[in-house]
């Protein structure tokens, strides 16, 4: 579906024009141009800041002008007319007044009771049109993940997006990072989220993009995705210029896009971000420390070690094939919730905007008095309270899984997969040397000295063993530890090593996306498995 009707090419007899032209309620003028047959709307500022762009589209309406002379005789016809009727014009998604909602596919949700006619003026995407029912898109996914609480964490995120209009103006447009190693089913659950809005069967990523894009293409990215959410897959993709600066964080926290000069402000956009990948922004810029912190302010990491599915759901052999299967759910029920919610959304606004509005307020502090005062940013802590406010309407209207999750309990489970950083008034962290040499003296018993490298000793490994201590020729000490021994130690595990191994500590494989933990050498007791090895000095220095 589009604003443009596409066709053949416009007959020589019959010469494109201005079908219709509208003052918008933003005091702007747009152009219905072309023919019965093939018309494109554009609007006065469109086609002076960048009138490519419109002669782009009226081409692909079959309406050609290459030449200068050409593109100028349009201008002239644009320039010259001068009579306007008022109307409402949806030049983007999202709400267009306080209880009309424009989706993507140029469909719309109102609760104001009228019937004026709202002309939708962008290129709708047939991605967001629903497709399958929310009955079947609740009961096949809480079948599969209702025991997973990041199940309903995510689809709480992916509902916030239509509250921030109505949220206190301290919220920022929110950005969740999903940060695991590989083929640990990042990009299905993000999936999961997005089916929340979109889909799309043949993309592979279902409602989701990709981040080969450039910055310049970026906030023209998210405007179809304005008060909603946008996933994007994959941060390694992202340009390495931009993946060291930390920028996207600023970029998508703003509500607004770049400005040029002289040019009036754009548009508002409010919109949530979720993320993909295997390092996160923080960890892959290069900056001064305050710049790093402000990233980390404005980027919600939620790092997590193993697979996102923790247990095997009834009816699969294993974790992977039920993961699997939720990318075949996203691709044959998406849309629903989302529609869903935002006309339970559009309804309560309009039956009393400022209750509405005091309503987000006190579940967000709700959510605050729940988990008391941490060593998180404030921002941080706003997209997590917002998550759960989104969530609690949405089971309360009975648009999420009819389980007995618990929204507050789901949103606190992946709060705590949140590393602790990025606050100037966070509690002070001790170094990961220091946190792993503590771990060391306290479990020293338990940690088995092979010797050195010349006569490894020979030990059968035990179920009290916590680990391994060799020496190498060099006089170098190492430790090998089992992954899920020293994962159950640390709830900031994945910092520590991270830490560790940027400092030379943690012994990896070779790569570009290297795990953090290795294959045991054949001298460890524990040959074949995962573990992590640790060159940290002495513990009781």
């Amino acid at each position: 579906m589009s604003n443009l009707s596409e066709g053949a090419p416009v007959p020589a007899n019959e010469p494109p024009g201005i079908l219709d032209a509208v003052k918008s309620q933003n005091g702007q003028t747009h152009y219905k141009f072309g023919t019965a047959s093939s018309a494109v709307w554009f609007s006065t500022s469109d086609l002076i800041e960048n009138d490519k762009n419109v002669f782009s589209r009226l081409a692909a309406a079959g309406m050609t002008y290459l030449t200068t002379s050409k593109r100028n005789s349009v201008k002239k016809i644009v320039e010259e007319h001068l009579h306007f009727r008022d109307g409402l014009i949806a030049s983007r998604p999202g709400w267009l007044t306080d209880n009309i909602y424009v989706f993507g596919d140029g469909s719309i949700c109102r609760a104001d009771g009228a019937a004026t006619e709202i002309i939708v003026t962008f290129d709708t995407n047939e991605r967001h049109t629903p497709v399958g029912t929310l009955a079947e898109w609740k009961a096949q996914l809480s079948a599969i993940g209702g025991k997973e609480p990041i199940t309903l964490f995510l689809q709480a995120y992916a509902l916030l997006g239509p509250l921030l209009r109505f949220a206190p103006s301290h919220v920022l447009n929110p950005y969740i990072e999903l940060i695991g190693e590989p083929e640990s089913g990042k990009t299905t659950f993000a999936m999961l989220a997005a089916s929340v809005h979109a889909g799309d069967p043949s993309s592979g990523i279902g409602g989701g993009v990709t981040w080969n894009l450039s910055e310049a293409s970026f906030d023209q990215l998210r405007k179809p995705y304005n008060d909603s959410m946008l996933f994007i897959d994959e941060q390694n993709e992202m340009d390495i210029s931009l993946q060291i600066s930390g920028k996207m964080a600023f970029k998508q926290a703003s509500s607004s896009g770049r400005r040029k000069f002289d040019h009036p402000p754009a548009e508002s956009l409010r919109m949530a971000l979720l993320s993909t990948g295997n390092v996160s922004t923080r960890d892959g810029m290069k900056g001064p420390d305050g710049v790093a912190r402000a990233v980390a302010s404005r980027t919600c990491e939620v790092s997590f070690q193993g697979p996102l599915m923790r247990e095997v759901p009834a009816g699969y052999p294993d974790t992977m094939s039920a993961t699997n299967h939720i990318r075949v759910i996203c691709n044959q029920q998406y849309g629903t919730a989302g529609r869903a919610f935002i006309q339970e959304v559009a309804t309560a606004v309009a039956q009393d905007p400022v209750r509405f509005r005091s309503r987000i307020v006190s579940l967000m502090t709700a959510f605050r008095a729940k988990i008391g005062n941490g060593a998180l940013p404030s921002r941080i802590v706003d997209t997590f309270s917002i998550t759960y406010a989104a969530g609690f309407m949405a089971k309360k209207w009975g648009i999420l899984p009819d389980n007995d999750a618990s929204v507050m309990n789901s949103c606190i489970y992946a709060l705590q997969l949140v590393p602790k950083v990025g606050s100037p008034q966070a509690v002070v962290q001790n170094s990961a040397t220091e946190v792993i040499k503590e771990v060391l003296r306290a479990k020293g018993r338990s940690v088995f000295d092979l010797g050195s490298s010349a006569a490894p000793k020979h030990r059968v490994p035990f179920e009290t063993d916590f680990g391994y201590r060799w020496t190498s020729q060099h006089g170098e000490t190492f430790y090998y530890i089992e992954t899920s021994k020293l994962r159950e130690i640390s709830t900031d595990l994945s910092r520590v090593l991270k830490d560790l191994r940027a400092q030379g500590a943690l012994i990896t494989e070779k790569g570009r996306n290297p795990k953090l933990s290795i294959k045991a050498p054949r001298y460890i007791p524990v040959s074949g498995r995962r573990v992590y090895c640790l060159k940290i000095g002495d513990p009781l220095l």
